[in-house]
């Protein structure tokens, strides 16, 4: 058991540097004006949001206001997340990718989904200890670091890590401050592995911290996760 949860905890490390820097590579984008949802939007009670199906049974809700990112961008950002990361692209399925605003310099806030096979499982969740979750940390801050500044991003806090949940489904949390490619401010950045029943959900929200208004549209879409 000891190897195994080791093996799923270096997994789960190299898998968030990996999307953290395909998530920060987005930073500079244009959203593009003939994007089409690649997800499936349905009514929500909510005023002012919609909420999107992303698939395996998880929805969540987007301010009407944010755009989506087409297939085809997200697959030219996974190439510069592959480039600064060393990691080739693989076959994960991005089911969803928002920003807050179509320009990339005047963007606040972004949320993204990606479906993968499952590499940790609730059950493994229960048995790391706070040591196996500190090793995890210590290994994206050691692999993250330098590819932030390849970016022209850096850390601005340390790396934390725990076991967290969204909305009672349990989850690893990784979570950091770094600068902003664009305009140098300070973005918050989560990174929740959910695992479920046939695959694990990766969701990551960031914002820009200077926007008290983009903090709380990112809370009312964590807060907005249902399954099934």
């Amino acid at each position: 058991m000891m190897i195994r949860i080791k093996w799923l905890l270096l997994l789960v490390a190299l898998f968030i540097v990996v999307k953290v820097i395909f998530f920060i590579a987005n930073d500079d984008n244009k959203i593009k004006e003939e994007v089409a949802p690649p997800v499936t939007a349905v009514d929500t009670p909510h005023e002012g949001y919609k909420r999107y199906q992303a698939g395996y049974g998880l929805s969540l809700e987007l301010p009407e206001a944010w755009v989506l990112m087409s297939a085809e961008q997200a697959k030219e950002i996974e190439k510069v997340s592959a480039s600064v990361t060393g990691v080739p692209q693989s076959e994960k399925n991005l089911s969803l990718s928002a920003n807050a605003n179509r320009e990339g310099k005047l963007n606040t806030a972004t949320v993204k989904v990606v479906f993968t096979d499952n590499m940790i499982e609730s059950d493994d969740l229960r048995h790391f200890s706070r040591s196996d979750v500190d090793d995890v940390c210590e290994v994206i801050t050691s692999s993250i670091a330098p590819a932030l500044k390849k970016i022209n991003s850096e850390l601005t806090s340390a790396v934390s890590c725990s076991l967290s949940s969204v909305n009672g489904a349990p989850a690893f949390l990784a979570e950091f401050h770094r600068k902003g490619i664009l305009d140098n401010d300070d973005w918050e950045m989560k990174n929740y592995q959910i695992p479920l029943d046939e695959k694990t959900a990766v969701l990551t929200v960031s914002y820009n911290t200077t926007s008290q208004a983009s903090k709380d549209e990112i809370d009312k879409v964590l807060h907005s996760v249902r399954f099934r």
